[in-house]
């Protein structure tokens, strides 16, 4: 999973003994465990996500820290959690990651949570490993992966698009091949309540050509944090109830409420023409979100904002994929389809970058227009 709210590369459930593994770092010649008094550690303690002491995984776990003082000697330990309530804990190691560059590969020295604790929605097994088999982390700390990649010369720029309902996607790092900035709306990066993570003005929601005036609270004044780790996308409570009215006043099939152990969504329910694709007909159907972010526009299909599925042969039920909460996170599910583009190299605006958008077509086999001539990566989640 592609995260830009984490700040280092964590293997979740890497670490571990069973023979299905993703990873078994006894078996790389080049791994090797990162201790309290090498700069990896100290760097990472100082970003927040090291832990130094003498205990065990199960000891982080419980006391949310190392209980005992540590020695030089010691291992560098990491606890990292989620917005879900899902949580990571292991140790800190040291590899050599290999990038596809187009032409050959290129290495670059990671130091790496290598998980061997997980809790909570995106793991199956505290021990065991999960369907995700790690958290790339993308934010701004030392050992995200674009600071990682501009000490060793690449752009601080990356970018993915992310599919919709049939899942898939391209991360790219270095600048996307053959897009232009003025087919690209840009917003600067703000400052926001970390300076690891991306923040950008929230301003105000359109649902179809009804503009709301509702984000005059936490979105307006703190900002947006923007997280790709976040599959939802989450505003104040005053303000998702306001766009939850005008879309079920502005839908044209009827609505339901659809309870789960761990959330609430919103759902709709109408019949499916035969030989209809379901994205079109969701598109028909239920109104655009538009989100007014600092500058620009952006406009979200119903097809990307909703997860879909069919109950019965032609039916369809669309979920509106927003939730309450205290606070503003622009996550997966109004990414779906744009190239987002994070562009560290352009600090013009208040020396944090800018965030750029692209309407593009993102899903598995179908090709995509993101391409970079330095680093790629065929797939985020």
């Amino acid at each position: 999973m592609c995260d830009k709210s984490d700040t280092a590369v964590f293997g979740n459930g890497l670490c571990c003994r069973e023979q299905n593994c993703p990873f078994r770092n006894t078996e790389s010649s080049t791994n090797k465990a990162v201790y309290c008094d090498d700069k990896e550690c100290v760097d990472l303690v100082s970003d927040g996500y090291g832990h130094c002491g003498n205990c065990t995984i199960q000891e982080l776990a419980d006391y949310k820290k190392c209980p005992k003082q540590s020695s030089l000697g010691d291992r560098c330990y990491y606890a990292t959690y989620y917005e879900d309530g899902s949580s990571s804990y292991g140790t800190f190691r040291q590899d050599v990651l290999h990038l596809p560059t187009g032409k050959d590969n290129h290495a670059v020295n990671l130091a790496f949570g290598c998980g061997r604790y997980q809790t909570g929605l995106l793991f199956k097994d505290p021990y065991r490993p999960s369907f995700v088999d790690g958290i790339l982390g993308l934010g701004r700390g030392t050992y995200g992966l674009p600071s990682v990649l501009a000490n060793n010369g690449y752009k601080k720029v990356f970018a993915h698009c992310l599919g919709g309902g049939s899942g898939g996607g391209l991360l790219t790092f270095g600048e996307p091949q053959g897009i232009n900035d003025d087919e690209v709306q840009f917003t600067p990066f703000t400052p926001g309540e970390s300076p690891l993570k991306y923040y950008v003005d929230f301003n105000d929601v359109s649902v179809g050509k009804t503009r709301l005036g509702v984000l005059n609270g936490s979105c307006a004044t703190r900002g947006a944090l923007v997280d790709s780790g976040a599959a939802i996308t989450r505003l104040p409570g005053r303000a998702y109830e306001a766009i939850m009215r005008e879309i079920m006043d502005q839908a044209k099939i009827p609505f339901n409420v659809t309870l789960s152990k761990e959330m609430t969504f919103t759902c709709f329910s109408g019949h499916l023409k035969k030989g209809a694709d379901d994205a079109e007909a969701v598109n028909e159907v239920l109104p655009t979100i538009t989100l007014h972010l600092g500058g620009i526009d952006v406009e979200i299909r119903p097809s990307d904002y909703t997860l879909r599925w069919k109950p019965e042969e032609g039916l369809l039920r669309p979920c509106v994929f927003l939730m309450a909460d205290e606070q503003c996170v622009i996550g997966v599910s109004v990414m779906r389809n744009y190239l987002v583009i994070y562009d560290m190299e352009n600090s013009a605006a208040g020396g944090l970058g800018r965030l750029g958008w692209k309407r593009s077509y993102c899903e598995t086999g179908r090709g995509t227009i993101v391409n970079s001539p330095e680093v790629q990566s065929d797939s985020c989640h």
